[in-house]
């Protein structure tokens, strides 16, 4: 055990790939799975202060959000630039993941300052966040060539409604579903083919809740427009729950579609999707920690895969899987309404204000979970006596 986990600490990371390839430039050596990670990884860059944004908050629709996205464009910005600004501005950065926060970076410094990333081109940089509605919606595009973009969304950052989102996905198409879709096809449609026989081809992809999004835009693009798309990377993002979404159809999607996932991958077994071309990569964090891409691991510039997945991952999904199949939509919804109600009720908006409760933050959480529904309880019963079940069948 101790040589396993000294192995996974000298485990090379997207980090250590900027540093190797990062004098060559894409028009050297093409673009592969290891760069759509670091692209992916990018979109948790918080852009806001370094560039012209597309930018809505608070109570105005995400709808008419999105209207006014639509009339205004970005002027496109090098990557090294935007960084620039953001550290002359703020002396750090805001990486807008769950292991995130506000600091130095060595993967973003490294990124800006190679000739691989840093002379990329970024535009349309979107962010949302509606609590009204529940939406934490960002993306943006990255030009890596004169001819080749990458449309990348963000995953669920630390938010409280950003997290009720990603549950929302069990019952109801969520509108960042609608706003990912919206995006990549206002982008393609925007850049057809004048004339040349040539035409923009696109990428799209996304980490966590991003990979979801990805996967829905990409499996309702026209087929006129999906014949532009080169490639789909899914970074550990859940899937499509078939009963909130019956009517989609990915099967025309999958032979240029990848799925990415660490071995301990819980978020993106929910609603496992049959992609044929799944990688499971190594990684150097711990359990649950393993979400986290920018501890993937890389070997002589690709991915260090794995043949199977953690057992201990492959029976917490079980559990999950079964507790879920279990509850009907209205039990699902009534059951996330009434625990992110609670969470509100006591003030609390990001999920490391969960670390610093108190006892009497507790007792406010409590007190307001004892008023759920009756169908809301049983939901939240029901979760340890299917984890219960499926060890008891292993």
């Amino acid at each position: 055990m101790e040589e396993k986990e000294k192995a996974a600490d000298r485990m090379d990371t997207i980090y250590d790939y900027i540093r190797w390839r990062g004098d060559e430039r894409f028009s050297y050596r093409s673009f592969n799975d290891v760069d759509a990670l670091i692209i992916c990884y990018l979109a948790y860059l918080d852009m806001s202060h370094g560039i012209k944004t597309d930018k809505g908050v608070g109570s105005k629709r995400s709808a008419d959000i999105a209207e006014d996205i639509a009339r205004e464009r970005m002027k496109p910005m090098k990557l090294r630039e935007i960084c620039k600004r953001i550290k002359a501005r703020d002396g750090g950065y805001n990486i807008l993941s769950v292991s995130g926060g506000f600091g130095e970076s060595p993967i973003i410094d490294a990124a800006a300052a190679s000739k691989r990333f840093g002379d990329l081109y970024i535009s349309d940089y979107v962010e949302i966040f509606d609590t009204d509605e529940a939406t934490q919606f960002s993306a943006m595009t990255v030009d890596l060539d004169n001819h080749t973009s990458f449309i990348a969304y963000r995953g669920t950052d630390d938010s409280l409604p950003g997290w009720k989102e990603d549950f929302m996905l069990a019952y109801r198409m969520i509108p960042g579903q609608k706003l990912a879709y919206d995006y990549a096809r206002r982008h393609i449609e925007a850049d057809k083919d004048s004339g040349s026989g040539i035409g923009r081809r696109y990428y799209i992809g996304g980490h966590s809740k991003g990979g979801n999004l990805a996967l829905y835009a990409a499996s309702l693009l026209p087929d006129e427009l999906w014949q532009r798309v080169e490639h789909v990377y899914i970074l550990d993002g859940p899937g499509l729950c078939k009963e909130v979404l019956p009517g989609i159809d990915m099967s025309h999607i999958a032979d240029r579609t990848t799925n990415i996932r660490p071995e301990f991958s819980v978020i993106g077994s929910l609603f496992d999707t049959d992609i044929s071309d799944t990688r499971i990569v190594k990684s150097n964090a711990p359990g649950m920690m393993q979400h986290d891409l920018s501890r993937w691991g890389i070997e002589y510039g690709e991915l260090s895969c794995s043949d199977r997945y953690d057992p201990a991952a492959e029976w917490l999904n079980a559990g999950i899987d079964r507790w879920i199949e279990n509850a009907d939509m209205m039990t699902r919804k009534r059951f996330v309404t009434d625990l992110f109600d609670a969470f509100a009720a006591g003030g609390y908006m990001h999920l490391k204000d969960l670390n610093n409760i108190d006892k009497k933050g507790i007792q406010s959480i409590i007190t307001k979970m004892s008023n759920m529904s009756p169908e809301a309880k049983s939901m939240a019963h029901d979760l340890p006596k299917s984890l219960l079940r499926t060890l008891r069948r292993k």
